[in-house]
């Protein structure tokens, strides 16, 4: 019988090799929505913190009390929307830059 330590042990590192997604690869995902967006007739959808922000924007950001994400719309590129306290840790996490539309609390 293995212990799960000794099972966990013996799993090979998939690590090696592999490569963080790139910014090319998040403006394509983006493209994908926008094209799904026009053929559903939308305008646009917004992107919550969390895993739709980024999984689309390459931004890791948790959900809070706070309204925090992007609006990306069927045209043109997307926008991030956040409290402007929140400005320069965005800027310092965001994986695709885009315009701010900010707030004061």
């Amino acid at each position: 019988m293995t212990t799960f330590d000794a099972a966990l042990s013996a799993l090979p590192d998939l690590r090696p090799g592999v490569q963080p997604i790139q910014p090319d690869e998040y403006r394509q995902r983006l493209r994908r929505l926008q094209a799904l967006l026009r053929t559903e007739g939308l305008q646009a959808l917004y992107l919550h913190a969390g895993s739709s922000l980024r999984y689309f924007m390459g931004t890791p950001w948790y959900p809070s009390e706070r309204l925090l994400g992007a609006l990306v719309p069927a045209e043109g590129e997307p926008l991030y929307i956040a409290p402007a306290f929140e400005r320069d840790a965005l800027m310092d996490r965001w994986g695709l830059a885009a315009p701010l539309q900010l707030w004061e609390e």
